[in-house]
């Protein structure tokens, strides 16, 4: 019976993946039809260059709820109001407590990508060894 549900449970994921994948297929097909069409434009317009030569730009995506900048503000504000340094579980709870959300799997993702990149840029510090690692302003 147990078994038989875990394998129900797993295939119904899978068929969910496949559908996602095709679904990526397709819109794929259609962004590089899309891609063809300025290509080709663009050669008209200007055929000294090629088109391949320019560079895609990244995407950005924004969590929805936060303005240009805040979710970092709100990391450095958490940081500057504790006693000590403090564990990325923390930080994710204290900005989710400031900004009056829950903490979900996307904003703990954000959070800590945050505190990666202040600490590249020297803003932070890392302290601790990786099981309790922790997070502190530079004193």
């Amino acid at each position: 019976m147990g078994k038989d549900l875990i394998i129900s449970n797993l295939r119904r994921k899978r068929a969910y993946l496949a559908g996602e994948i095709e679904a990526g297929k397709r819109k794929l097909r259609r962004l590089k039809s899309e891609m063809y069409t300025f290509d080709r434009m663009l050669m008209l317009i200007d055929a000294g260059r090629a088109p391949s030569e320019i560079k895609g730009i990244q995407p950005h995506f924004r969590m929805p709820g936060f303005r240009q900048g805040e979710q970092t503000r709100l990391v450095l504000t958490v940081l500057g109001a504790a006693d000590g340094p403090l564990l990325a579980r923390e930080v994710i709870q204290a900005v989710a407590d400031r900004k009056g959300i829950t903490a979900c799997p996307e904003l703990a993702w954000r959070v800590r990508a945050t505190l990666m990149r202040l600490t590249r840029e020297g803003r932070i510090e890392r302290v601790g060894k990786p099981r309790t690692l922790r997070w502190t302003l530079p004193r």
